[in-house]
């Protein structure tokens, strides 16, 4: 983890049950916060009037089978909230030490997408990205 928290990684900034997923790079909390996941995009699956995209059905059953009912601790950047009113997080699920918004990314669920100023862990993800797409993980796969 990197040093530049604005909470450090013992002091997370909230500790949350997750409700319930509405795609790869969103969850629902207990309390009825939205969460997006900073730095990270996932195949839509749920946007009106649109198709669900190459591999949003896999990645959100993955999503949903990792968060959904677990403990998760979240970490804020330098921005707070998106334009819709989702707070924007790093996520850590208990009895995990990886990012959950990296291992999308190294397993191939997810890219990046960098929305400056939360760019505490842009070159990592970017590299992580590098790697699943050069060992043809999950979206970078052959068989599109």
């Amino acid at each position: 983890m990197g040093g530049g928290f604005k909470h450090s990684p013992n002091n997370p900034d909230r500790v949350i049950e997750v409700k319930r997923v509405v795609d790869g790079d969103t969850f629902e909390t207990m309390s009825g916060d939205k969460v997006r996941l900073i730095g990270v995009n996932t195949p839509e699956t749920v946007k009106p009037n649109s198709p669900v995209e190459y591999y949003g059905k896999e990645d959100s059953q993955y999503t949903k089978s990792k968060l959904t009912g677990k403990t998760a601790y979240l970490f804020a950047d330098a921005g707070d909230k998106d334009k819709y009113g989702r707070l924007l997080r790093y996520v850590f699920v208990q009895g995990d030490p990886a990012m959950f918004n990296e291992t999308l990314v190294r397993e191939g669920y997810a890219n990046t997408m960098t929305i400056p100023p939360n760019v505490m862990f842009q070159d990592s993800f970017v590299k992580l990205e590098r790697e699943a797409r050069s060992k043809k993980k999950g979206l970078w796969a052959d068989n599109k």
